[in-house]
């Protein structure tokens, strides 16, 4: 009988041993688990958090490029209306002092005075307006640029030619030709910085 009841004694502690083992790999089990779960949720809102901060950069992105688009087009539009208004302004003084000639031509200087009084007085309009304008293209224009140099000295030359002391040496075609060298070198200008504006709102 003593022999069993050892027996018994030895087979119980080797089944609590077993069962506490159990216990314990459940256990580290558990743990492992929960700690995989906590890592694989620190992961996902790791993540989240960084497409987040991706999607805030690209918005700041696009909204800094369309004000700057924005900025470039009215830029555009200005200055075409300004080249625009120019370009009539200026050939209207040519024409206003070649007409003057024509008139003046073959009069004495009692009838050139007169013919000279009607004409001056469009011409200052005209003239006034093309001033204004010139400054307002010059403001809009960049010097370091070639394409916009080149405009600048137009409009130099212009204003020369059509404020020379003796009005007999003005030459109509050469100030036609200057206008529409004007107006083709800006179709180039408008045409480059449109194409930049478009890129812009590309991400």
């Amino acid at each position: 009988m003593k022999l069993l009841h050892i027996k018994t004694f030895n087979d119980s502690i080797k089944t609590d041993t077993i069962f506490i083992k159990e216990t314990i790999d459940k256990l580290h089990h558990c743990a492992t688990f929960n700690e995989n779960i906590e890592n694989s949720q620190l992961l996902n809102n790791s993540f989240t958090i960084f497409l987040a901060l991706i999607a805030g950069l690209i918005a700041l992105y696009q909204v800094k490029s369309n004000i700057i688009s924005s900025a470039r087009i009215n830029w555009i539009e200005n200055l075409r209306n300004a080249i625009s208004n120019y370009t009539v302004e200026i050939s209207n003084c040519g024409l206003i002092l070649t007409n003057f000639l024509s008139e003046s031509e073959g009069k004495s200087e009692e009838e050139g005075k007169a013919i000279l009084k009607i004409f001056y007085k469009k011409y200052e309009e005209s003239a006034n307006k093309s001033g204004v304008l010139a400054n307002k293209i010059l403001l809009y224009l960049n010097s370091n640029e070639s394409e916009h140099l080149k405009i600048e000295k137009l409009i130099e030359k212009l204003d020369t030619h059509l404020h020379k002391k003796d009005i007999s040496e003005l030459n109509i075609d050469q100030i036609e030709a200057d206008v529409t060298e004007i107006i083709s070198i800006s179709k180039g200008i408008f045409k480059k910085e449109w194409e930049k504006s478009k890129k812009l709102f590309k991400i």
